[in-house]
């Protein structure tokens, strides 16, 4: 499992950002096929934590989870699942949706379906 930031910066928020996550995380749309997950370094940088294409999250105080297509067609995309501790500043993933699920039990993170917020229904 991945724990460390991935440290590719990004340059400004692009069309819309969404930082009603907890800590300094936010959502940034750079452009329609470029969704991502950063924590924010600046008013305008940030570290990306999960690369393009983040589809949906769902989150509580403590963690961000996230589900990030291969690309943004759904049709032919494959999904991947991140989940950041906020708290210890670790990120595991990419994960298959099994691994996922046994992380979330070890880590006694509960998540339903109900949770997850696609990317573009967020208001920023």
């Amino acid at each position: 499992l991945a724990q460390v930031f991935l440290l590719s910066s990004c340059a400004g928020a692009g069309d819309w950002s969404y930082s009603d996550l907890p800590g300094d995380y936010e959502i940034w749309r750079i452009n329609s096929k470029e969704i991502v997950l950063v924590k924010k370094i600046s008013d305008t940088g940030a570290n990306k934590v999960v690369k393009a294409y983040v589809s949906k999250v769902a989150w509580n105080d403590n963690f961000i989870l996230a589900q990030q297509q291969s690309d943004s067609d759904s049709l032919t995309s494959t999904i991947s699942f991140y989940i950041v501790d906020v708290n210890a500043e670790e990120v595991h993933g990419p994960l298959s949706e099994s691994e996922f699920s046994e992380l979330c039990n070890q880590m006694q993170i509960t998540v339903s379906d109900s949770d997850w917020i696609a990317t573009l229904d967020l208001k920023p």
